[in-house]
């Protein structure tokens, strides 16, 4: 991210800003590929991109392209990217729908003196296991990137649509251009839009856990279309049946599934959520005290909360309009309780916080009264 409009790069006629970093693996700014082998995994590939000529990738897939400046490139669709440096891209850059980059702390692609189209990329931290193909096995920690995507005097006004930005210092920035973003979300970054002295418009887009939504440099201006809004416990971005909220807020990042161990004590994170409401268990325990462990009852397929109480009255006969009670709980650890009288209907019953000790009001003050505790 830069900070003063003095540090722009310099307009260079027909190519992209001097930098120190500025050779190229190949002859005349060509591509060299390094084919692994034959084998495909499920028609994905695998492309490291390095600012500095000579840097060893460090993951073999099938195929790894490495680059530090390219023109007219295509971030081509079911392939993953891994940006560890400022990548400058000139001429038409494309990105096709399913393509996912993946950024280190240092990664950026600075999109310079040309045109930019597409849909459908994801951007991400380069631990994150969601998407793609894994790039570093390393743990998620904070926020990635310089900026994921830069763009600097652009020709024509980008139209990007349904990109997804992940875990980012800082989605995008711009510099005197105008770009426009339908459908665009924000997951975990610190700030989505940085600009200066640029005409911004989103149309129908989202983010979740963002700080700051746009940040003006000066004489910048967002125009919202549609809707910008928060939607942490609406959008799964990752498809497995925790919201980014919950995801965000108990594992920060979505490396996690409710299949999945996130504290390694033996349960799922969805069995152990679902049962218990907290991840605070662990396999060995006895919930209920019935005699059956925690991973024992997930095993079994039984409910490790079963819960069993004796109701007490003081007395059979009462002659008033109210009766006290007890709950002499012998297993379990009760949430909720729903008292009826004559009724046995609990899946209409209103439930209230437990309590051990209480009063249930009869209806009345003649004839015998069933009364019901659950």
């Amino acid at each position: 991210m830069h900070s003063s409009l003095e540090k722009l790069p310099e307009r260079v006629a027909g190519g992209a800003p001097e930098s120190p970093a500025k050779s190229v693996l190949g002859r005349g700014g060509s591509i060299v590929r390094q084919f692994a082998g034959a084998r495909e995994t499920n028609g994905a590939r695998f492309v490291a991109m390095n600012e500095v000529a000579g840097q060893r990738p460090g993951f073999v897939m099938d195929f790894i392209v490495v680059l530090n400046s390219a023109s007219n490139f295509t971030f081509d669709d079911a392939t993953t990217y891994h940006v560890t440096g400022n990548v400058w891209m000139t001429g038409n850059t494309v990105f096709e729908a399913g393509t996912v980059l993946k950024f280190s702390t240092g990664g950026k692609v600075s999109l310079y003196d040309g045109t930019v189209s597409g849909a459908g990329a994801i951007l991400t931290s380069e631990h994150d296991q969601s998407a793609g193909e894994s790039v570093n096995s390393g743990s998620q920690s904070g926020r990635y990137g310089v900026s994921y995507l830069s763009f600097y005097y652009i020709h024509a006004k980008p139209t990007l649509s349904n990109f997804q930005f992940r875990f980012a210092n800082e989605a995008v920035e711009s510099y005197t251009d105008e770009v426009y973003f339908y459908n665009a979300r924000f997951v975990a970054c610190d700030r989505a839009i940085a600009a200066y002295y640029t005409a911004w418009e989103l149309a129908y887009s989202t983010y979740c856990v963002v700080p700051t939504t746009f940040y003006d440099y000066g004489n910048s201006a967002l125009t919202v279309t549609g809707f910008f809004w928060e939607d942490c416990q609406y959008f799964d971005s990752d498809a497995d049946g925790f919201s980014d909220g919950f995801e965000l807020t108990h594992f920060g990042t979505f490396n996690q599934t409710p299949a999945t161990d996130y504290d390694g004590d033996g349960l799922a994170n969805g069995w152990e959520w679902d049962h218990f409401g907290t991840f605070s268990q662990n396999g060995s325990g006895d919930y209920d005290q019935d005699g059956w462990t925690n991973l024992q009852e997930q095993n079994a397929g039984s409910d490790p909360n079963s819960i069993v109480f004796d109701p007490q009255f003081a007395d059979d006969h009462f002659s008033g309009n109210t009766a006290g009670f007890t709950v002499d709980l012998r297993k379990g650890v009760p949430a909720s309780i729903a008292i009826l009288v004559d009724s046995s209907n609990f899946a209409g019953a209103a439930w209230n916080p437990y309590v051990a000790n209480g009063s249930v009001s009869l209806g009345g003050t003649d004839g015998g009264k069933q009364v019901w505790i659950g």
